[in-house]
C-alpha cells in the first residue's frame, strides 16, 4: 500500500471520530461527560449518548477504554430496547475496531448496523445506515479492494442525496475521489473532489484538491488549494486539528520539494506543534518522518537519521506498522550514506520483513535497493546479485499491477457513467416527490391567500400612512441639516475672506520694502525680512492645507487607510517641520515618546492632527517657552499629549474650540494669525482614527491637548515567535 493511501486512512478515521478541539478543551469535555454519568436522574437516552461521546473521546487516546464505554452503551440499548440507537452504538464499536486494526470484526459490526436500519426507519436511523456504508468503504479501500470501496461509497452517497444533506453529499464525493486518486485516475478524482468542494466548500475538500495537484506535480495549483484549506480551517468554528496539521505537512513537503527550506521547516514545525498539543501520537511520529525526508532532500544525513529514529520510536508505541516500515527505510538509507553499513543492514532486513507482512510493495522495493547497495559496498557480490534479482522481479510485479490499474481505470470510467445515471435517477425521483408535495402545499396556500388579501389591503393602508408620516419627518430633518450646512459654509468663507488676505497682504508689503532696501543696497535690512517671509509663507501654507482638508471632510472624500506606525518616527518628522519656527521663538521642544509605541491609524490624518496641535502650541507660547510631547498606553489605546507653557485660555473659550465660528480668530504671541479651522480638523481626524480629543488649560500657565488613537500590537507575530521559542 502506498504512503498516500495509508496517510489517507489515518486522516479519514480521525475525521470520523471528530477530533476537533485542543487537548485541554477535550479533557474538560470528558470531565463533564463523566459527571453526567454519575448522576442517577438522567434519562436512558442521555446516558447512552454520553457513553457514546466518551467512546468517541477515548477512541484515539486509548482504544481499549473507548471500547468499554461503547459496549456499555450497546448493552444499555439492548436492555432498554431503544432500537433506534442500536445502529449508532454498533457503528462506534466498528470505529474503535478500525483504530485497533481489527478490520474484519469491524466489518461484521457494520453489517449488523445496516441490518438494524431498514429503509422505512426515521431520518436519524437512515443516516446511521449511510455512515455505516461509508465506514465499510474506508475499510475496503484500506484493504485495496477499490471496487468494493466505490460500491459502499456510492451506496452512502445515494442515501445522503435522498436525505438532501449537503455535508454528507460533499464528504461522500470526497471519499469517492480519494479512491480514484489511489488507483491513479486523477481526472476522475479531481471531478469528484470539485463536486465535493462546490457542494460545500470545506477545508477538507480544498486540501484534497491540493494534494491531488501535488501528486500530478502541478505545484502552483497545489499551493493555492492548500492555502485555501488553511484559510477555511481558520474560519471554521469547530477547528479540526488533524486537518490543519495535515495541510501544514503537505505545504511543508511541497516547499521541501521546491527547495525552499525555510518555508518547509516553518510549516512542518506548525504541524508538529499542532499534533503535540492535540496528543496525536501517530501524527507526531509522521511529522518527524517528514522532517527526515526534508533533511534527506538537503543531504543532511545525520539530521535525517535522527528524525527517522524518533519516528520509529513513536510509531512503535502507536503500533503503526506502515509508519514503522517507511521510517526504517529512511533510517537504513541514511545509515548507508553515513557508511554505517552494519546498522543499515540490520535495519534493512527488519524493514524488508515488516513491509512483506503488510504487503507494502513500494517499501519492499526500497529495502531491496538498500540491501543490494550494502552488499555491493561490502564486496559480497553474490548476495548483491540475489537481492537485485528479487528487486527486478518485484518491479515487474509492480509494473503488472500498474497495467491492471490502467485497465481498472477504463472500467472505472464506465462504472462512473453508470453510477452517474443512477444518481441522476435518484435526484429526478426526489424532484418529482418534491413537486407533488409542492402541489399539495399550493392548494392549501390558495385557501389561505383569499383571506390574506383582505388583511393585506388593510395592512398596506396602515403602512402607507406610517410611511408618509415618517417621510415628512425625514424631510424636515434634511432641511434642518441643509440649513446648518449653509450656515457653516457662510462662517467658513467669512473666516477665509478675512484671514487669507493677511499673509497675502504681508507678502505684498514685504515685496515693496525689499525693492526699496535693495535699491538702497541695504543688505542687512533685506536679510532681516527672511523670518517675516518664512512666517507668512508657513501661515499661508497651513491655511491652504487646512482649507483643503476641511473641504475633503465636508464631502466625505477623506481617505481612511489605517496602517501600523511607529509614533516616535512621526513625532520626529513633525519636529523637523517646525524646527525653524521653534528656533525663531527660542522655544524648547521635548519629545518624550518612546520607540516601542506603535499606533494603528491613517498616517495623513494623524500627521495633520499633530502638526495643527504643535502649530497651535507654537502660536500661543511666548519667547523662551517650552512645548512637550508625551504618550502612554492605556488598555488598547495610546494617548498623546501636546503640552505648552503658553498663555492658556478661559473655560468659555475651550467650550467652542472644536466648532467653526466666524469670530474665533485669535492672534498668537508674535502676531501669528489663524482661522480656527485647524482645531476643528483635529477633532474630525481624531474621530476618523477611532479616538477622542480633549483639552485642559489655565490662563497664564499653559494648555494640554490630549487625544487617543488605537495601539498596534502585532499579536499574531508575537504568538508565532512564542510558539517557535517554546519548540
Amino acid at each position: 500500500m502506498s504512503p498516500v493511501m495509508r496517510r489517507v486512512l489515518v486522516v479519514v478515521v480521525w475525521l470520523l471520530i471528530a477530533f476537533a478541539q485542543t487537548s485541554q478543551a477535550q479533557m474538560n469535555h470528558a470531565d463533564s461527560l463523566h459527571r453526567i454519568l454519575k448522576s442517577n436522574k438522567i434519562a436512558d437516552t442521555i446516558r447512552i449518548e454520553t457513553l457514546i461521546q466518551l467512546a468517541d473521546f477515548y477512541c484515539e487516546v486509548n482504544a481499549d477504554t473507548a471500547m468499554i464505554f461503547a459496549i456499555e452503551a450497546k448493552t444499555l440499548v439492548e436492555q432498554k430496547k431503544i432500537t433506534r440507537l442500536l445502529p449508532r452504538t454498533l457503528r462506534y464499536i466498528a470505529i474503535i475496531l478500525v483504530v485497533k486494526g481489527e478490520y474484519d470484526l469491524a466489518t461484521s459490526y457494520l453489517h449488523q448496523a445496516i441490518r438494524q436500519s431498514p429503509s422505512d426507519s426515521t431520518r436519524f436511523v437512515i443516516k446511521e445506515k449511510a455512515l455505516a456504508y461509508n465506514l465499510l468503504g474506508v475499510i475496503t479501500n484500506y484493504k485495496s479492494k477499490t471496487d468494493s470501496a466505490l460500491y459502499y461509497y456510492f451506496k452512502s452517497l445515494t442515501i445522503f442525496i435522498k436525505l438532501d444533506e449537503k455535508i454528507g453529499i460533499a464528504n461522500r464525493n470526497n471519499n469517492i475521489a480519494t479512491v480514484y486518486r489511489e488507483i491513479g485516475n486523477y481526472p476522475l478524482a479531481l471531478k469528484f473532489f470539485f463536486q465535493s468542494y462546490q457542494t460545500t466548500p470545506t477545508p477538507r475538500a480544498a486540501q484534497n484538491i491540493g494534494k491531488t495537484y501535488m501528486i500530478m506535480n502541478e505545484m502552483v495549483k497545489a499551493k493555492y488549494y492548500l492555502l485555501t484549506a488553511l484559510k477555511l480551517y481558520d474560519q471554521d468554528n469547530e477547528l479540526d486539528n488533524t486537518g490543519v496539521a495535515y495541510v501544514n505537512e503537505e505545504l511543508g513537503n511541497l516547499y521541501s520539494s521546491a527547495g525552499k527550506s525555510d518555508s518547509a521547516i516553518y510549516y512542518l514545525t506548525r504541524a508538529l506543534r499542532i499534533n503535540e498539543r492535540a496528543q496525536h501520537q501517530n501524527g507526531i511520529a509522521q511529522d518527524h518522518y517528514y522532517f527526515g525526508l526534508h533533511y534527506k532532500n538537503n543531504s543532511m544525513w545525520a539530521m535525517a537519521k535522527s528524525e527517522a529514529e524518533k519516528a520509529i520510536q513513536l510509531h512503535r508505541v502507536g503500533g503503526e506498522k506502515f509508519g514503522i516500515a517507511e521510517s526504517i527505510l529512511l533510517l537504513s538509507q541514511m545509515e548507508l550514506q553515513l557508511h554505517q553499513n552494519n546498522q543499515a543492514l540490520a535495519h534493512a532486513l527488519e524493514g524488508k520483513e515488516l513491509s512483506q507482512s503488510i504487503n507494502a510493495k513500494d517499501l519492499q522495493k526500497g529495502f531491496l535497493e538498500v540491501l543490494t547497495m550494502i552488499y555491493e559496498s561490502n564486496h559480497d557480490y553474490n548476495r548483491a546479485f540475489a537481492y537485485s534479482r528479487q528487486l527486478i522481479q518485484l518491479k515487474d510485479s509492480i509494473n503488472n499491477e500498474e497495467k491492471i490499474k490502467q485497465v481498472a481505470n477504463m472500467e472505472a470510467l464506465y462504472e462512473n457513467d453508470k453510477k452517474e445515471k443512477e444518481l441522476a435517477l435518484v435526484r429526478a425521483q426526489k424532484l418529482a416527490a418534491d413537486a407533488q408535495l409542492g402541489q399539495e402545499e399550493t392548494k392549501a396556500t390558495l385557501l389561505i391567500v383569499g383571506l390574506g388579501l383582505v388583511t393585506l389591503v388593510l395592512v398596506i393602508g396602515a403602512f402607507a400612512y406610517i410611511a408618509l408620516k415618517k417621510n415628512r419627518k425625514m424631510l424636515e430633518e434634511k432641511n434642518e441639516e441643509l440649513r446648518k450646512l449653509n450656515q457653516t459654509k457662510d462662517r467658513f468663507f467669512a473666516i477665509v475672506g478675512h484671514d487669507l488676505r493677511g499673509p497675502i497682504t504681508s507678502f505684498s508689503g514685504i515685496n515693496d520694502l525689499l525693492n526699496w532696501h535693495i535699491s538702497k543696497n541695504d543688505m542687512e535690512k533685506v536679510k532681516a525680512f527672511g523670518s517675516k517671509i518664512t512666517q507668512s509663507a508657513r501661515q499661508l501654507d497651513t491655511l491652504l492645507n487646512n482649507l483643503l482638508s476641511w473641504a475633503m471632510s465636508q464631502t466625505n472624500a477623506v481617505p481612511y487607510r489605517p496602517e501600523p506606525i511607529q509614533l516616535r518616527q512621526l513625532t520626529q518628522e513633525c519636529y523637523g517641520f517646525f524646527q525653524h519656527s521653534l528656533e525663531l521663538k527660542q522655544i524648547q521642544f521635548g519629545d518624550l515618546t518612546t520607540d516601542d509605541l506603535f499606533v494603528f491609524a491613517d498616517k495623513n490624518a494623524l500627521s495633520t492632527v499633530l502638526r495643527n496641535l504643535i502649530s497651535n502650541a507654537i502660536k500661543f507660547t511666548p519667547m523662551n517657552g517650552a512645548i512637550t510631547l508625551e504618550a502612554n498606553l492605556v488598555h488598547d489605546l495610546i494617548w498623546i499629549h501636546v503640552k505648552d507653557t503658553g498663555v492658556g485660555m478661559p473655560p468659555e473659550k475651550m467650550a467652542t474650540l472644536f466648532v467653526l465660528s466666524e469670530n474665533k480668530t485669535t492672534s498668537g504671541t508674535s502676531g501669528e494669525k489663524g482661522t480656527g479651522l485647524g482645531l476643528m480638523l483635529c477633532a474630525e481626524y481624531v474621530a476618523l482614527n477611532k479616538g477622542t480629543i480633549n483639552v485642559n488649560s489655565e490662563v497664564g500657565k499653559g494648555t494640554v491637548f490630549s487625544f487617543s488613537t488605537p495601539s498596534f500590537q502585532p499579536k499574531e507575530l508575537q504568538d508565532l515567535k512564542q510558539e517557535m521559542s517554546h519548540g
